[in-house]
């Protein structure tokens, strides 16, 4: 994600969230800001919530400090980049932007 814009699109995060694109007051400022802030909101948590992420006993909470996982693991052991791999080419779906087909329109 390079514009706080692709969230109008349908994007819910940007990983790992540390660039400034998703901060609230970006997000606050497009078409219909606090709109679309709660419902990017609501998507995340709705999966957060479908995979246990809240269950004890590894239960994300406020408070909690994640930062060190989150920005200052390195995951680059050769099973780390085949998994990324692997996922990446499940994910993908359009590579191209043909004839600006995104975003899909409702």
């Amino acid at each position: 994600v390079h514009d706080t814009k692709a969230a109008e699109g349908g994007v819910d995060q940007d990983m790992p969230g540390n660039d400034g694109y998703f901060d609230t007051h970006k997000l606050l400022q497009l078409r219909r800001g606090e709109a679309q802030l709660r419902l990017m909101s609501a998507r995340v948590l709705q999966g957060m919530l479908a995979s246990g992420a809240f269950d004890a006993p590894n239960a994300c909470y406020v408070g909690c400090d994640c930062a060190p996982l989150m920005y200052e693991a390195v995951a680059r052991t050769e099973s780390h980049v085949a998994l990324a791999r692997d996922v990446a080419t499940a994910a993908v779906v359009l590579l191209k932007n043909d004839d600006s087909a995104l975003p899909f329109r409702r």
